[in-house]
C-alpha cells in the first residue's frame, strides 16, 4: 500500500478549529465554541487509496488506522461537564468530487463511514446506515479498508473487523476521510508507515 503523508492543505473543509503537525498525520480539534463554529469538519488525505491491484502479486487490500487520543480534560475529575461529552468522530472513504462541507463522512454522494457516536456505518446518505452495535471514542483505534478480491469495504475496532459491506464505491477514485464535531480532540492516521493495530 502506498503511504499517505499529509492531508491536503488546499482542503476546503480547512479551518481554524483544528491544527495539523508538522508529521502531517496528527491532527488535534479544538472544542466548539459558539454556533458559528457549529459546522463538522472534514478532512481528506491528499492521495486516493492505491487503485485496484492488476499483477498477481499485488496487495489484494488496502487500509487505513485513526488512533483517537485521550485529552487531559477527559480525564479530569474537576473538567466542565461540557468538557467531558465525548467528541463525535467518523472514519471512512469519500469520492473525489464528493461535497464534504458540514457533514461527516457518509452522509454525502459516494461517500462511506463509521460514526463513532452510534456504531453506525452510513454510505451515501444520511438515511442509509447499519447498526455494528460498536461505538468508539478516546483510547481507541479506528480503521477502514478496501477488500478489492472480496469486493468489499470494512472497518475495524480495537484490531477486530466490525462491519464488511459490498458497494460498488470501492471502484471509483477514494480518499481516506476523518471527521470531527463538538469535544476537543487528537487523533493521528496512519497509512502504514507504523504497524497496524489490525
Amino acid at each position: 500500500m502506498g503511504i499517505h503523508k499529509f492531508w491536503g492543505s488546499s482542503n476546503s473543509d480547512m479551518g481554524s478549529r483544528f491544527k495539523v503537525e508538522d508529521d502531517g498525520l496528527t491532527v488535534s480539534f479544538s472544542a466548539l465554541q459558539d454556533s458559528a463554529d457549529a459546522d463538522i469538519i472534514c478532512l481528506r488525505a491528499d492521495h486516493p487509496l492505491p487503485p485496484r491491484p492488476f499483477p498477481p502479486d499485488d496487495p489484494k487490500s488496502v487500509y487505513f488506522e485513526m488512533k483517537i487520543f485521550e485529552t487531559e480534560t477527559q480525564t479530569d475529575p474537576d473538567s466542565k461537564d461540557s468538557d467531558l461529552l465525548p467528541p463525535e468522530l467518523a472514519i471512512g472513504l469519500r469520492g473525489e468530487f464528493s461535497d464534504q462541507s458540514g457533514a461527516h463522512v457518509g452522509w454525502r454522494t459516494w461517500t462511506v463511514g463509521y460514526h463513532g457516536d452510534d456504531g453506525r456505518v452510513y454510505e451515501h446518505n444520511y438515511p442509509v446506515s447499519s447498526d455494528t452495535g460498536r461505538k468508539f471514542g478516546p483510547g481507541d483505534t479506528v480503521g477502514c479498508g478496501v477488500d478489492y478480491s472480496a469486493e468489499e469495504y470494512f472497518f475495524a475496532l480495537r484490531s477486530e473487523v466490525i462491519a464488511r459491506r459490498k458497494n460498488n464505491i470501492i471502484s471509483r477514485k477514494m480518499y481516506p476521510t476523518v471527521s470531527q464535531w463538538r469535544t476537543a480532540c487528537k487523533i493521528k492516521v496512519n497509512f502504514g508507515d507504523e504497524h497496524f493495530l489490525y
